[in-house]
């Protein structure tokens, strides 16, 4: 039976630009890649935290792992105050290192694009706080056997295909952008507290910032049975959002902070959302 690995990274991202993304790297060669599929996994995890800050307060958590296998890490080594003593620390590995020690272990958890456009059986998302969801997913993951997967997005393929994409129907030279089309627009209204990046995820779709602009004035959202008796401009993230209550809505004053990220306590923000391909998210499922 293969053994897991558990890799923890603390970063999340929100999609506010047609940033191209990335390609995994080839670090292994035709011989590396013949050895590695000699190697039988071990009974080990990979938390993925290079500065020792990083693992402060997590003893708990990292205590339920260690009871079920070993605990192997990548911290800087100049300085490990926080990190466990049990941890079998690597240090700053090479890329090529990197791929071997993580073809002994499986099982990873990154980041908020892992949880949610990867998710079971690869990516596992657990609440570190509580003990008794932290071991019930140890014990499932050390249960399953998976081969490792990486989504099209990142590879040298997908990464030609948003290049594509991207030079032949983004236009800049226009007051309003066309592109990804307007009819894979879906206004959603978060609910107060929330973001747009939020609510857009909850509904298996992603927030597009470049829609922003076409919900930025009362007749705009009128089309979408969103109705304001009265309104204001802010330069703010938080905006284009309503107080349901006053039935009054603030717009964008500054057409360049329009975000997917940030919530406001008391006003619902208005959002624009769109679908996506499976496995590449930076496209709707008419872009191409």
């Amino acid at each position: 039976m293969e053994r897991g690995q558990l890799q923890i990274h603390f970063r999340a991202h929100t999609p506010d630009n047609s940033f191209l993304g990335f390609v995994v790297e080839q670090h292994l060669n035709a011989s590396d890649i013949r050895h590695m599929s000699d190697i039988k996994r071990q009974n080990q995890s990979l938390v993925y935290g290079k500065v020792d800050n990083f693992w402060k307060d997590k003893n708990t958590y990292l205590d339920i792992i260690h009871t079920y296998m070993e605990v192997h890490g990548t911290v800087h080594e100049k300085g490990t105050v926080h990190m466990p003593n049990y941890v079998k620390n690597h240090g700053i590995l090479s890329g090529r290192d990197l791929q071997f020690l993580l073809r002994e272990t499986k099982l990873t958890s990154q980041h908020p694009y892992a949880e949610v456009y990867i998710g079971k059986p690869h990516v596992w998302t657990v609440n570190i706080n509580d003990p008794e969801e932290v071991e019930k997913a140890v014990k499932a993951i050390l249960n399953q056997k998976n081969e490792p997967y990486l989504p099209y997005e990142f590879t040298c393929e997908g990464m030609l295909q948003r290049v594509n994409a991207f030079i032949e129907k983004q236009d800049f030279c226009h007051g309003q952008v066309m592109w990804p089309p307007l009819s894979a627009l879906q206004v959603k209204l978060a609910e107060s507290g929330k973001s747009c990046k939020q609510v857009c995820q909850e509904n298996q779709l992603i927030c597009e910032p470049s829609y922003f602009q076409h919900l930025n004035k009362d007749k705009d959202l009128a089309k979408f049975g969103i109705h304001c008796q009265s309104s204001d401009t802010a330069n703010d993230i938080v905006v284009p959002s309503i107080d349901e209550k006053k039935k009054h809505c603030i717009f964008q004053g500054d057409l360049l902070l329009f975000s997917c990220a940030g919530s406001h306590p008391n006003q619902r923000r208005v959002c624009p959302c769109r679908d996506y391909m499976k496995g590449q998210v930076a496209l709707c499922r008419d872009c191409l």
